[in-house]
């Protein structure tokens, strides 16, 4: 389903689209996610994942809630993290099946869990680069640990749990 445009801009208008035609899984930007957590229920839902931006809190709804990230330079969600429990600032998560991740520093050394450094992704979804931006693509796209990296620019950390969070 592609919903109009007016029923994308009136979230109670879309959680009864999605109830009224049986909707199981759906995926919104993080911010109309948190809205829609907080102020809309859909019996049908069964799934709801976000991804875009930094996820802030949430709280444990009733269907599945999946915090994705994921550059468009890695052309699919890199890494998710499924929200079990109320919480600000979820984790993005772990590697997503053909990716790894790695949190290096400035320069370009692994750190161990709980530093914080710069967010690398590797994998099947990594980017040929930027079309006509040969500068743009030396400084993002690199090769690290002899695969094609993506340098996201993003500060993350593995924390104890061996999740990556910003």
């Amino acid at each position: 389903h592609i919903l109009d445009e007016a029923i994308r801009k009136d979230l109670p208008a879309c959680a009864e689209y999605l109830s009224r035609n049986g909707i199981t899984v759906t995926y919104l930007p993080t911010q109309v996610g948190q809205l829609f957590m907080s102020t809309c229920e859909v019996s049908s839902l069964r799934l709801l994942s976000v991804a875009g931006e930094q996820l802030t809190h949430a709280k444990k709804p009733r269907y599945r809630l999946i915090n994705g990230y994921g550059p468009t330079e890695t052309t699919l969600y890199a890494t998710t993290y499924e929200v079990t429990a109320d919480m600000d600032c979820p984790p993005i998560g772990r590697p997503s099946a053909g990716y790894a991740t790695y949190v290096i520093d400035q320069y370009g050394h692994l750190l161990p869990r709980g530093m914080v450094g710069e967010l690398l992704i590797a994998g099947v979804g990594v980017g040929k680069g930027y079309l006509n931006r040969p500068d743009l693509n030396k400084e993002k796209f690199i090769t690290f640990q002899g695969q094609r990296a993506y340098r996201t620019g993003d500060l993350v950390r593995w924390n104890a749990d061996g999740q990556l969070e910003y």
